[in-house]
């Protein structure tokens, strides 16, 4: 060793790799260092969950289920011993009752792999080549590429449009706060009706209290739906909030709009076209306020 050489003292200790038994210096700020490399402390064995071995239900072969997994009664190793439990109770509840010929006939032709075409009547055929197809599906692999065509797109458009026609969305049926929205089902008069917001709900509380003093007749909720029938793509229909009977015998169309965006304008752009003749009264933010500040207290606003 050179004289005049620095030597830099070990602060660290060594140890034993706990896999391979090798010399390993761990140092003062890597002192928990147990294995010498990667591969040995992959070898590592995994932590073992606390669980119970349970017995199939069908073929009583020993299953090991965790504390969580441990929830519903009937417990199976798989899908085919829990498919076969399913056909077995079905089988005694079926026993000694009177099936007619055309119900037994799906039952022996059901054990094919065609059970799920046949409940549907009948299994699906490509249009092109007339094979046999999956379900819900109208051509072969072959013949896929028709799929990608516009003609098909755009009677597939046509055929949705016509679904939905005159339909509210499904996120605007379920009950709940969105953002500022409030949905749910509330009590007027004796009546449980579902609203789409707290300003409908104050708006029929305002309509009830005005059947009380004799200055209209009757109201209804969402009772009309008025359908574009010219339009193809787009809104097709639309369905005003309340319909309100005066005492003169005449129908007035009210619809309550916090915040106009571009789809409800169009709809009651194309409700002045296509339906000039039926009275329909808009109630903005503006006439809400000042509804709330003249009969807010009197009528009970929430």
């Amino acid at each position: 060793m050179p004289t005049g050489a620095y030597v830099r003292k070990l602060s660290g200790s060594f140890k034993n790799c706990l896999i391979c038994n090798k010399l390993i210096y761990a140092s003062k700020c890597r002192n928990n260092k147990k294995f010498c490399s990667i591969r040995c402390s992959n070898w590592l064995p995994k932590r073992t969950k606390e669980g119970i071995l349970l017995s199939c239900d069908y073929c009583n072969k020993e299953v090991y289920r965790t504390k969580s997994g441990i929830v519903s009664k009937d417990v199976y190793c798989s899908r085919m011993c829990s498919s076969k439990s399913v056909g077995h109770k079905i089988s005694i509840k079926l026993k000694g009752r009177k099936l007619s010929e055309e119900h037994k006939k799906k039952l022996s032709e059901a054990h094919k792999g065609e059970k799920s075409y046949l409940w549907r009547g009948g299994t699906p055929k490509c249009k092109v080549c007339s094979i046999k197809i999956g379900y819900k599906c109208t051509y072969c692999v072959k013949h896929k590429h028709l799929l990608w065509t516009k003609e098909h797109w755009q009677a597939q458009r046509i055929k949705t449009s016509k679904a939905l026609m005159g339909k509210m969305p499904k996120n605007m049926q379920r009950e709940g706060k969105f953002n500022n929205i409030s949905r749910g089902w509330y009590d007027i008069n004796g009546k449980r009706i579902f609203f789409r917001s707290k300003w409908e709900v104050n708006y029929a509380l305002y309509l009830d209290w005005l059947v009380k003093n004799n200055e209209i007749k009757n109201w209804e909720y969402e009772k009309d739906t008025f359908i574009f029938e010219k339009i193809k793509f787009g809104t097709r229909s639309y369905l005003p909030d309340f319909k309100v009977f005066s005492n003169d015998g005449s129908i007035d169309y009210h619809e309550i709009k916090g915040w106009m965006d571009k789809k409800s304008a169009t709809k009651l752009k194309r409700m002045r076209i296509y339906y000039p003749k039926i009275k329909l009264i808009v109630v903005g933010k503006n006439e809400y306020k000042d509804l709330t500040k003249k009969i807010g207290r009197i009528v009970g606003f929430i």
